[in-house]
């Protein structure tokens, strides 16, 4: 061991399999940004320190320095009865300590100083991180169930991911939670300027089994992905990324005579539309049930039109 120091680094996704990490003589640079602040331990029977004073608002706790002890085993914050419940009653907690995710952005800037230096913990420490670019005062939702009448969704249930990177408009968010208004993640890059054009790209690799599953690109596209130009469409609908198709040709068979209606969905596993017309589509690309689609179809060169 090199030095005597300890580094415990707790991960915030409780249902994550990493629940976080243990470092004995250093500490991992990947978990953290910017230089530590070291302050003398006071007491070596715990981690004990002193706080010079703590800053919430226009109240000072702490005024004239207090001691406070590093506890990896505890859950909850505790000290002096009156400042505790002056604290919680700022960040609006529950009788279990927790604090209701929709009003991180609104909690107020708590100031530690420390050894002189001042360390503020504001909203803005709560960053998501995609693709090398901080977004800022992100609000998340919580999915305890998903309700599907339609089934569209029928194999997201037998998934196994973390969450949903929701790309619809933000007119969507706006009607349907219209007392919170929370902005869509990518809405949120472009308000903050990470990204030099309003536009994200979706690539997936026909090959299941490459490592590249695809891309998902904001602000742009890659060319590797593509042969020619993009054809742009306008969207009839901003609740959706719905654009109206002029006809659907297969071989001498015509549906959507007149135009219709599309929406476009990554998530959507499958056709839907009218009941004989998909079904028509299903039989003659001699797809399954489950929309698996017969390698025999592929093989034998077919090829269907759409006009846009």
């Amino acid at each position: 061991m090199l030095f005597m120091t300890t580094d415990a680094q707790l991960h915030r996704d409780t249902s994550a399999d990493f629940g976080g990490e243990l470092t004995l003589g250093g500490s991992n640079p990947t978990y953290y940004e910017g230089d530590f602040t070291y302050v003398p331990v006071t007491n070596k029977g715990y981690w004990q320190f002193i706080i010079d004073s703590i800053q919430v608002k226009h109240i000072t706790l702490c005024k004239e320095s207090c001691q406070a002890i590093v506890d990896t085993g505890c859950w909850q914050i505790v000290g002096p009865k009156m400042d505790i419940q002056f604290i919680y009653l700022l960040i609006e907690t529950d009788s279990l300590g927790r604090v209701n995710c929709k009003k991180i952005l609104q909690l107020p800037t708590i100031r530690f100083n420390l050894g002189g230096k001042a360390f503020d913990l504001t909203g803005k420490d709560y960053i998501i991180r995609v693709a090398n670019l901080n977004i800022e005062n992100q609000t998340f939702l919580e999915a305890i169930d998903i309700i599907d009448k339609s089934g569209t969704v029928d194999n997201m249930c037998v998934r196994t991911f973390d969450g949903i990177f929701g790309l619809r408009s933000l007119d969507y968010f706006i009607i349907i939670i219209n007392d919170n208004r929370m902005t869509p993640l990518f809405d949120n890059i472009i308000e903050q300027g990470l990204v030099s054009s309003r536009i994200f790209s979706f690539y997936l690799n026909r090959d299941t089994s490459a490592d590249l599953g695809g891309k998902l690109i904001f602000g742009s596209s890659d060319p590797a992905c593509y042969e020619g130009d993009f054809t742009y469409i306008p969207v009839t609908s901003k609740q959706y990324w719905q654009f109206t198709i002029d006809s659907i040709q297969m071989n001498d068979i015509t549906w959507c005579l007149g135009g219709c209606e599309a929406i476009v969905d990554t998530n959507a596993w499958q056709i839907t539309g009218p009941q004989s017309d998909i079904s028509n589509i299903y039989d003659f690309t001699e797809t399954n049930p489950q929309g698996i689609v017969s390698k025999q179809y592929f093989s034998s060169n077919h090829i269907f039109q759409k006009t846009l």
